[in-house]
């Protein structure tokens, strides 16, 4: 029989997992990467939790066994009873050996973004900006779950009989480990000449791991010094304890929300955590000075900001189709159509993608066309459409954007044009190219801009046979 617990865990991941699809699409559209579809973005987002757990789990195992010295697991202790032990009892075990519990946790961070680069076809850099940004959001995702379920468990929910939960457990959150349980199994260092200083073990002999399990191994080596603490955790014991007192007023004022974290994340602030936290406030706020200090300087010296926009209009990237007009060839048996409407190939611009190795030449167009509709690159021998190569670009949105934006349709926002632009990807085995079209039909309408979505130029382009004037 199901208890509250177990009730409230099962709704926590049912209700965590479209959170986190959610989150995922908008990190990748604010982060300029396209965003997979909301199925898609659910199942990347499992896959690449589970994969980084595991990669942190078995690296903690392994680092636990290397480090027998250190960490003296109970006989017959294998993997299985390690991946059944809380979270914050195996950061507790490796925070023995000091600075190399940090080494799983860069690893699993390193395997998650590198997934994201597969998956997303994003720099590596990009992908580390939307695995931080999309897990930061998670954790307070969950917090906020974690104490809305806890609140409505306590109001329509009784306790569980089978296991009853201590005053200090509930008042805690849902997911949430006493103080006090913590504090009996997190390993205390000798860091100042007033502590008392563990006992002293005859020679040649070692604690004995005593406890059947992670915690109670904990416990035991309270009070016993391995080799591992010897003047380097003094030294930082000794630096936490003189900058403590300025974070006190920080965790007291937190207090109230931080308890509802998971009990992870809570062993993660006490640890040293809040010096990150606050290192990414600082990070943060520098970014929004500055970009406030932008926003200022273009209201007090509108006239600069004006010559910059000049400057940017005048990129060598730009493209004015006024200058390329109408084609002054004849038109061959067949030419392109967009959506039913026929016109002609004016422009061709082509750019790879951070996944194309090698270099684009504007000769490739031809073959390109063909590969999107077959038959759509002869008309390239009729139109002669410029043939433009541009650098590399981190997403497609990010290239469909300087696409609009750079190639300058003459006529004003708001009137008929017969120009079209058409942008999109298209995939030659794992590589991918960005490709723009600007096409000038026969007729004029008010849509100027068509996105092709999931490489279906079919869908979008076709070729019709010319008709002969009458």
């Amino acid at each position: 029989m199901l208890t509250s617990d177990g009730i409230a865990m099962i709704v926590f991941g049912v209700v965590m997992l479209p959170i986190a699809g959610y989150v995922f699409q908008n990190v990748c559209s604010m982060c300029g990467a396209d965003p997979p579809t909301f199925g898609r973005s659910v199942l990347v987002t499992v896959l690449v939790a589970v994969t980084a757990f595991f990669t942190f789990d078995g690296l903690g195992y392994g680092i636990a066994l290397a480090g027998r010295d250190t960490i003296h697991l109970p006989p017959g202790y294998t993997y299985w009873n390690w991946l059944r032990e809380p979270l914050y009892l195996k950061w507790q075990a490796l925070g023995l050996i000091p600075l190399l519990r940090w080494l799983p946790v860069l690893v699993a961070v390193c395997l998650a973004a590198t997934l994201y680069v597969l998956i997303l076809a994003e720099p590596f850099r990009n992908c580390i900006a939307i695995l931080a940004i999309q897990w930061t959001l998670n954790v307070v995702a969950m917090a906020i779950l974690s104490f809305a379920l806890s609140n409505i468990l306590h109001v329509i929910g009784p306790p569980s009989l089978s296991s009853p939960v201590p005053e200090a457990a509930q008042s805690s959150g849902l997911f949430q480990v006493p103080a006090e349980v913590r504090a009996a199994t997190r390993p205390k260092f000798p860091h100042s000449p007033r502590s008392a200083r563990p006992k002293a073990l005859p020679e040649n002999k070692e604690p004995v791991a005593t406890g059947a399990d992670l915690k109670s191994t904990l416990a035991a080596q309270e009070n016993v010094a391995g080799p591992a603490q010897g003047r380097l955790p003094e030294q930082l014991h000794a630096l936490e304890e003189r900058l403590g007192p300025y974070l006190e007023p920080i965790k007291e004022a937190c207090a109230p929300y931080t308890k509802y974290l998971p009990a992870a994340a809570q062993e993660f602030l006490d640890d040293g955590g809040w010096w990150l936290v606050l290192i990414a406030l600082a990070v943060a706020a520098a970014c929004w000075l500055r970009s406030l200090g932008r926003r200022v300087k273009r209201i007090v010296f509108p006239s600069r900001h004006r010559k910059r926009r000049g400057r940017g209009k005048g990129s060598p990237l730009a493209i004015d189709l006024d200058l390329i007009g109408d084609a002054f060839t004849d038109p061959g048996p067949q030419q392109i159509a967009v959506r039913s409407q026929p016109g002609r190939l004016r422009l061709v611009v082509l750019a790879p993608s951070p996944s194309y190795i090698g270099d684009l030449e504007p000769e490739m167009a031809d073959s390109l066309l063909d590969w999107i509709h077959p038959g759509l690159g002869d008309i390239l021998e009729f139109d002669k459409p410029r043939r433009v190569v541009w650098p590399r670009f981190p997403s497609l949105n990010h290239f469909v954007q300087m696409f609009h934006r750079l190639v300058q349709i003459p006529e004003a926002k708001g009137r008929r044009s017969p120009w079209m632009l058409i942008s999109g990807s298209t995939r030659l085995g794992r590589q991918t190219i960005f490709l723009g079209l600007a096409v000038f039909l026969d007729k004029t309408s008010y849509q100027r801009t068509v996105q092709v979505v999931k490489e279906k130029w079919n869908e979008v382009l076709g070729m019709q046979e010319v008709r002969e004037p009458v």
